[in-house]
């Protein structure tokens, strides 16, 4: 099917020469198979070609130390890339494109201005791009939007009521699987590495022990709709006290629901809980 020219299908094939499904890994033909599914037009392949040649997030982008012989080649490729997987209907792709136009490309934390530089117009055009993102769903746009809005940047000043349309938008997010990718972000790990402000919500710099709540909140939501992994996270922050007093009892009982939904780790962390007498 992928011979005939069947983008979806020549994803599948990279995806198995990649992970050895059925056939020995293969990096290269998995690689000459994503390429031939981005340039056809599959979204997901063209993002995966984006991400060989840097990484994106709130900062601006990071060119890939692999692809980073020609800073400014591969700034280019990495635009053009999420450029093309935005067109096809990637919203990840879209989000990370307005956020590079945003703030730009570094290397070795230095901002590089040869290639892209954050002039007005190229601003206008990463909110109208986080706009249109946000509106058709995306979170990680609606919370992007809020967080510029509440601060401002550059030429972008704060606006509250901007700000709090776009946290009222987020909040309202009812998928379980956007909420579990919810709780993930406000998830903080490491409290030496964690400043204040990090996290944001609803015009507020969130403290460690906050957003960590939060996170469980945002768990708890998923949760409800019987969400597997969802029900795993809230047993694990029972059980070391992160977001919530520890409680292994309940932690218990989350980890052997989250087990019963098919949970992996859950069946393993509750397989170690009855080995060791938890």
């Amino acid at each position: 099917a992928a011979e005939a020219g069947d983008v979806q299908a020549m994803y599948e094939v990279s995806l198995r020469h990649r992970h050895g499904y059925g056939i020995a890994r293969n990096a290269a033909n998995s690689n000459v198979w994503r390429q031939r599914a981005a340039i056809g037009g599959h979204p997901e392949a063209a993002y995966e070609m984006a991400r060989t040649y840097g990484t994106v997030d709130r900062r601006g982008a990071v060119i890939s130390d692999e692809k980073a012989g020609d800073i400014g080649e591969s700034s280019k490729q990495l635009v053009m890339w999420l450029a093309r997987a935005s067109e096809f209907g990637s919203a990840a792709a879209k989000h990370e494109l307005a956020l590079l136009r945003l703030y730009g490309v570094f290397k070795d934390d230095a901002a590089k201005t040869g290639y892209l530089v954050p002039l007005q117009s190229v601003k206008t055009s990463a909110v109208q791009l986080l706009t249109e993102n946000a509106e058709a769903g995306s979170w990680q746009s609606q919370y992007a939007l809020a967080e510029l809005y509440q601060v401002g940047y550059g030429d972008i000043k704060p606006n509250s009521t901007e700000a709090n349309k776009w946290w009222q938008e987020l909040n309202e997010q009812r998928d379980a699987t956007i909420q579990l990718s919810i709780g993930r972000h406000f998830l903080a790990g490491n409290p030496k590495s964690y400043g204040v402000g990090d996290k944001k919500w609803m015009g507020k710099d969130l403290s460690y022990d906050e957003t960590n709540r939060f996170a469980f909140e945002w768990f708890g939501r998923a949760a409800a709709q019987a969400d597997k992994d969802a029900i795993w996270q809230l047993a694990v922050m029972e059980y070391n006290g992160i977001g919530t007093p520890k409680n292994l009892t309940r932690a218990l009982q989350l980890y052997r629901k989250a087990a019963e939904l098919g949970q992996v780790e859950a069946m393993y962390e509750l397989g170690i809980a009855y080995m060791n007498g938890v």
